[in-house]
């Protein structure tokens, strides 16, 4: 979160510097585009490409079948969606309006089932998809202003990605500590297993809620 901040505070100050100089004139549409182009591949691309670098191969090894499946299946539906809502003419939307929705069950299924660096693969084939459609003129976001329409897209994906990637990343924590628990529980219960003194708790009426092996084969 702080590495993310900063690198759009930075990217914040340097995008306007950069237009001025380059481009002058009226600054807020292209700062926006500028800084916007900058930001929305950094947040899409950085939690898979970070993941995908660190633990990539372990996790390419440790997948199964059925989640490799599970993954195509659901880039599949993302493609789906995407040329179903980006694939049509401008304004086609209006009168289908629900067909905006219909990628946010995927990114939904991609964040709580394959964590940040699987909803960031997965987002990344809706942008892209998206953005060719947009520049070849399709999409509900196609407007006479190229850089409005660019400007409308960039929004859109940045809305539909920041709060997918919190409950991602909300979600891999949440494992990450179960699976901390269980380790933990683990370690202590093959302590307290292999002791060979008697060992056992109770409550205060001298109801005994555990014992272990060395205790049972004592009162056997």
């Amino acid at each position: 979160a702080v590495t993310t901040g900063a690198v759009a505070v930075g990217t914040l100050i340097w995008s306007p510097l950069i237009v001025s100089i380059w481009i002058g004139g009226e600054l807020w549409e292209p700062w926006t585009l500028v800084f916007l182009s900058n930001l929305l591949p950094f947040l899409s691309a950085t939690p898979g490409l970070w993941i995908g670098l660190s633990r990539g191969a372990s996790l390419a090894k440790s997948a199964t079948l059925t989640q490799y499946t599970e993954f195509a299946l659901l880039a599949v539906g993302l493609l789906a969606c995407a040329v179903g809502a980006f694939g049509l003419a401008p304004g086609s939307l209006r009168n289908l309006p629900a067909l905006f929705y219909a990628p946010l069950p995927f990114l939904l299924w991609a964040a709580v089932r394959f964590g940040p660096g699987g909803l960031s693969f997965a987002f990344l084939i809706f942008a892209v998809m998206a953005m060719f459609s947009a520049i070849d003129g399709y999409g509900p976001f196609v407007t006479e202003s190229a850089g409005e329409s660019v400007l409308r897209l960039q929004f859109f994906l940045l809305a539909l990605f920041v709060p997918l990637l919190v409950l991602a990343s909300e979600v891999a924590e949440r494992r990450a500590k179960e699976e901390a628990l269980r380790e933990s529980e683990a370690r202590y219960r093959a302590v307290v297993e292999d002791q060979t003194e008697l060992i056992c708790r109770f409550l205060a009426d001298g109801t005994l809620t555990f014992v272990n092996d060395a205790y049972c084969r004592y009162f056997q």
